[in-house]
């Protein structure tokens, strides 16, 4: 599979651009399923249509039956991609289909980000995305199939290797340092959206704990300002992250410090197409980002409490639900 940065447009070549589609980017796997279990639904139907055609009753399926047919979880296909250590580098998942098929993988790590469901409802399709550009180099492709609470291995494992186009025009001179460091900074990446993440939902907790309290009778005024200054608390933090929002252009936001998520996107974004060196303004980045976020994750930790403690006046006062307040039977 050939490693190379891919690009999305031809500048300056006027009506002389060819278009026509490519061939998926990365390594492509090419396998065969000769058969693949029935669900519970299918094998139901495949009765019904049997009886149907003997001329015989079909009995309806009982309310036990439908539920077993909605819960029941599978077949689907796994790609485990590991490197040469045997560390997983990538985890794909794919619907099941009798007969030859292929998929490929865009030859980079998955995404450290958020969970973020369709619906709120659990996908099991859905794999973590793409991350950092993986390293050149021997890797091994396992296909599983899931199916009712069961893994059952189908196929490899089977090597393949991974090539670097040789037209770097700026190549690190050793790209395993290279990704030593953006190791850290998916690590990295991670944790500012853990944060992030942590940070909204305390944000949207004490929302509703503060509109809880207005809409109690004999909600006290000091337990009002608490809430408030909680608020207040959290919208400073918010300011670390995000800064001042512009109306029109950065230019216009007074001199204030570098946004935390700004800092962070000048690393991601120097390295998400990029195989050269990381930059000194990238690794003081990473230092600075290092350094602030002990003290945010610590105060986030602190208004948790805060937040449980107004949790438990507001069930004395038998407030109106607010989420992830356990209620109480008096």
């Amino acid at each position: 599979a050939l490693m190379y940065v891919q690009q999305n447009s031809r500048y300056g070549t006027g009506s002389g651009v060819y278009h026509a589609p490519n061939p998926p980017f990365g390594a492509t796997f090419t396998y065969y399923v000769k058969e693949m279990p029935k669900t519970l639904k299918a094998q139901r139907l495949k009765k019904e249509k049997e009886l149907f055609k003997e001329g015989k009753p079909i009995p309806q399926p009982t309310k036990e039956q439908l539920d077993a047919e909605k819960r029941e979880m599978g077949p689907y296909l796994i790609f485990t991609i590991k490197d040469k250590n045997g560390t997983v580098a990538r985890t794909l998942y794919k619907n099941v289909s009798k007969g030859i098929s292929r998929t490929t993988w865009d030859l980079r790590y998955g995404k450290p980000t958020r969970v973020n469901l369709n619906n709120k409802k659990f996908d099991p399709m859905k794999d973590s995305g793409s991350g950092m550009m993986a390293l050149p180099g021997t890797y091994t492709v396992e296909l599983n199939m899931f199916h009712d609470g069961e893994e059952t291995l189908l196929a490899g494992p089977v090597s393949f290797n991974t090539k670097v186009l040789e037209n770097t025009t700026l190549p690190a001179e050793s790209r395993e340092d290279m990704m030593a460091f953006y190791d850290k900074v998916t690590d990295l990446w991670r944790l500012v959206n853990d944060i992030e993440k942590y940070h909204e939902e305390l944000d949207t907790k004490t929302a509703y704990i503060r509109q809880a309290l207005q809409q109690s009778n004999n909600a006290p005024v000091k337990m009002k300002n608490e809430a408030a200054a909680i608020q207040n608390e959290l919208d400073d933090i918010n300011f670390l992250f995000d800064g001042t929002p512009a109306k029109a252009s950065q230019e216009e936001v007074p001199p204030e410090p570098v946004p935390l998520s700004n800092r962070l996107w000048a690393i991601l974004s120097g390295a998400w197409q990029s195989t050269s060196a990381p930059t000194d303004t990238q690794k003081e980045n990473y230092g600075i980002l290092m350094n602030a976020l002990p003290p945010v994750l610590e105060k986030l930790t602190e208004i948790d409490s805060k937040l449980q403690v107004l949790d438990n006046e507001l069930d004395k006062l038998k407030a109106p639900y607010t989420p992830g307040r356990k209620p109480k039977l008096n």
